[in-house]
């Protein structure tokens, strides 16, 4: 794919920037699944998914190709979405402190108790909604993406071993949410 990728790209910095779909159709999912997984919002989702997309062609000329175009696009989106994260994360603590100045408690929708025969998959899916953006990216790219680490490593400026260690540390609070949810479950329904 990156021989196709490169031609293509070619073609688009030698004026034929129509081309520039061919690469946005290849990688519009890989994209919004990365925001999606970080933002949780799918509009906000889209918003980053074209922004990436106008980025990395306002930015095309400065791709060297000394890495594959896919990782170069991840990184500009896992990148997009994680400062998206964290100016929505701002506004949002913004408007939870009032004019006086007071703090107004938020509810969070995530603690709402599990249902009775949920399956793990929707547990699973409330753990990671609990993890950090930044987390839940890192996941994404190494399980639904399939990515190895040394690429991960290159999207996210992380060292491969930090890489690891990060998603050993993951998978670790993923385990203790899912039984802190099955033990908090159990709990409710053993009450009188």
């Amino acid at each position: 794919m990156q021989a196709d990728d490169l031609s293509v790209i070619k073609s688009v910095l030698s004026g034929q920037r129509n081309d520039y779909k061919k690469l946005v159709v290849r990688y519009q999912d890989m994209v919004m699944s990365i925001a999606m997984r970080v933002l949780q919002q799918r509009e906000e989702a889209e918003d980053i998914a074209q922004l990436c997309f106008l980025k990395a062609y306002e930015k095309l000329a400065t791709f060297k190709g000394d890495s594959l175009f896919s990782t170069w696009l991840y990184r500009i989106s896992y990148h997009a979405a994680i400062s998206r994260y964290r100016q929505l994360n701002a506004a949002k603590a913004i408007r939870t402190t009032g004019l006086s100045g007071k703090e107004t408690l938020v509810a969070d929708e995530s603690t709402e108790p599990l249902t009775e025969g949920e399956d793990d998959f929707k547990q699973l899916e409330k753990a990671l909604k609990k993890l950090d953006p930044d987390e839940r990216g890192l996941i994404s790219l190494f399980y639904t993406q399939e990515l190895a680490v040394a690429e991960i490593s290159k999207i996210t400026g992380l060292s491969e071993s930090n890489v690891k260690v990060k998603l050993f540390r993951i998978r670790k609070k993923l385990a203790q949410l899912m039984k802190e949810k099955i033990v908090n479950q159990h709990t409710i329904n053993t009450l009188p």
